[in-house]
């Protein structure tokens, strides 16, 4: 007889679901050696028969998927992450700062920190850090 277990992060993505019910659909992303990276998608189903199932779904991780767990992972701030977003449609700063209701100081501000977090010194290599990072 086989002993066979779920791996470690499905038995999480489930551990997750089942402790936070009121969210019935949960994602990981999750690194695969020398391939990518996969996202592992948990939600509560109902059989015809009143029974509660999980189903698990695996996929290859899009790049939203990716750039979002970057920018969590970089701890930035839902504000940064917002400007972040105008900076890679290509948006200058003065139209972030109106986009986003706050004043172009503010957006420099944001940037400044943004760049200390992520390690660099100016948008583009901002943009290119995010977008290498996973390749």
């Amino acid at each position: 007889m086989v002993d066979w277990q779920l791996p470690k992060p499905i038995q999480a993505i489930c551990a997750k679901l089942l402790a936070n019910r009121t969210n019935t659909n949960n994602s990981l992303l999750v690194p695969i050696p020398n391939k990518g990276y996969i996202t592992i998608q948990a939600s509560v189903l109902m059989t015809a028969d009143l029974q509660e199932q999980i189903v698990i779904i695996l996929n290859e991780a899009s790049p939203k998927e990716m750039l979002t767990f970057l920018l969590t992972a970089y701890h930035l701030t839902p504000r940064e992450k917002d400007v972040i977003t105008e900076i890679m449609k290509g948006i200058p700063t003065k139209d972030i700062a109106h986009n986003l209701g706050i004043s172009s100081y503010t957006v420099q501000d944001h940037l400044k920190l943004i760049f200390q977090k992520v390690d660099v010194h100016d948008r583009n290599e901002l943009i290119w850090k995010l977008f290498t990072r996973f390749n």
